[in-house]
């Protein structure tokens, strides 16, 4: 299969001095985030996308089956990996396929997914999906839980219905919904509500399979958004917990950003 080269450099947008001045122009570099999502484009060339995992069985997409092949085949998770590398270019990206063909998954698939990602080390868990089930619940706040207690910080993407989803309702995961920013920089931090973050998630030029870019949105392509800048906030400040980032949160909140003053008229 031919591989296809994708250039990032022109989507970037220029990140406020805000960011600037407190995180002292952060990258991303050394921070290992997963994606758990449908797996990256292998034809894509990008040395920041490190060997992944598949916990899909083929036959059976809502069956554990783990192997290497975590090639995405729907464009999903291709999306919101360079999403998070707009913001965070030099981050380490680790894909974990939960995904087949289509955008569903199980709980058990997941729970694996958040203990592989603590196997390896995983900084920060982009989940740019939720589930509405009851019976999910109990066994999947269990698994971020343990990740929590390792360090990972978890951001998860609401269900793009009116319904609260999980993980993002939890208290161990940072919830992400999208809102109506110019900047992919601008986010709204909303301290002790369920679902604590509003990010930009339509783009005009969404990564898909064979490098196409198309324009799409939801909540799913707001989580990234919020993922990468933790990642920068994590780099800058590696002992910290997950209250210690959402505190950094609420600080480079838009509401936070100061407008330059304008000159007075003649």
């Amino acid at each position: 299969m031919k591989q296809t080269e994708y250039f990032l450099g022109a989507f970037s947008a220029v990140r406020p001095a805000i960011l600037n001045q407190h995180l002292k122009f952060a990258s991303g570099k050394g921070i290992k985030v997963g994606v758990v999502d449908s797996g990256w484009d292998k034809t894509l060339i990008d040395d920041r996308i490190k060997e992944g995992i598949n916990l899909v069985d083929p036959d059976d997409e809502l069956s554990l089956k783990v192997s290497s092949n975590f090639n995405d085949t729907n464009g999903h998770g291709t999306s919101c990996a360079e999403l998070i590398l707009r913001i965070a270019p030099e981050v380490e990206i680790y894909p974990i396929r939960v995904f087949g063909k289509r955008i569903e998954t199980s709980a058990n698939i997941l729970i694996e997914a958040i203990k592989w990602a603590v196997e390896k080390n995983i900084k920060v868990l982009n989940f740019s999906l939720g589930t509405l089930l009851s019976e999910a619940m109990e066994p999947l706040y269990s698994a971020c839980e343990f990740a929590r207690r390792k360090g990972i910080i978890i951001i998860s993407a609401n269900s793009n219905s009116d319904e609260w989803s999980y993980p993002a309702i939890f208290e161990n995961s940072i919830g992400v919904e999208l809102g109506n920013f110019e900047s992919i920089y601008d986010f709204e931090f909303r301290k002790d509500e369920a679902v604590e973050c509003i990010a930009k998630g339509l783009h005009n030029d969404i990564l898909t399979l064979s490098g196409i870019r198309i324009k799409s949105g939801g909540n799913s392509f707001a989580a990234p958004v919020i993922t990468g800048l933790v990642s920068l906030i994590v780099e800058k400040n590696p002992f910290h917990n997950l209250d210690d980032v959402r505190k950094y949160l609420r600080k480079y909140s838009r509401s936070k950003f100061k407008k330059p003053s304008k000159s007075p008229g003649p």
